[in-house]
């Protein structure tokens, strides 16, 4: 047992769609395979990583990214689990588990329009359809991010940006707060929460603790929070 955490982070082996530069659209559980230089790179870093302590492999359900996951867990012999979405929050599937393919992977890519299937990255129809699908927001932000969640259906996600988070919960655009709290006492760096500003209340809907000690809670903001008055 050592005293700090070592996370190892992977990108998959070459897949069949990386060799062709072309994207790969849709629910990929079970759709472009590795190659097989993808397939003998996987099995190369699983020979490296035997000789290291590992506890837990974990990978997203394309099929790619299981591919190479699963030749480390073998050579590790750490269990492989699958993070997905499950209601409000998320549960760890094993690998192997059919339940996998039923759930969206909290580790998946974004979703590209379907359109681009088997186009080729350089394709100007590609481009012209990356071009339509995207949308510049003007005038009063505030106005047209709360318009863009009431309109569109799935997720709208900010990862690790402390200024646009800040900016987001000020102006109570934000559903559900996701932080994960290291057992590290950094002593200085970036705040996530303004040192002034309005006070927000944070309802409790989810919190687990990885063997490491790593926690992750779930919050949900319930607007300003009702303090206690207390008299002499």
């Amino acid at each position: 047992m050592t005293d700090y955490q070592q996370f190892v982070v992977i990108r998959h082996g070459e897949s069949e769609t990386n060799a062709t530069n072309t994207f790969q659209a849709g629910n990929q559980y079970d759709t472009d395979p590795l190659t097989l230089l993808g397939a003998e790179d996987a099995a190369r870093l699983a020979e490296r990583l035997a000789l290291l302590p590992v506890d837990l492999v974990v990978s997203s359900s394309y099929l790619r990214a299981r591919s190479t996951a699963a030749r480390i867990a073998e050579a590790t012999g750490a269990p492989h689990v699958i993070p997905v979405r499950n209601g409000s929050t998320w549960v760890d599937l094993a690998a192997d588990d059919p339940e996998v393919r039923n759930h969206a992977s909290l580790l998946r890519e974004i979703d590209v329009p379907s359109e681009l299937q088997g186009l080729r990255f350089q394709d100007p129809r590609a481009r012209a359809i990356q071009h339509a699908a995207t949308s510049v927001l003007a005038g009063d932000l505030a106005v047209a991010v709360g318009e863009l969640k009431a309109e569109r259906g799935g997720e709208l996600q900010v990862h690790g940006s402390g200024a646009l988070i800040r900016w987001l919960l000020a102006n109570q655009l934000v559903d559900e707060l996701t932080l994960l709290v290291c057992p590290v006492v950094v002593g200085q760096g970036t705040r996530l929460f303004p040192d002034t500003g309005p006070d927000l209340a944070l309802e409790l809907v989810a919190s687990r603790s990885t063997p490491k000690g790593v926690t992750i809670q779930v919050y949900r903001p319930t607007g300003r929070p009702q303090y206690e008055t207390v008299t002499a």
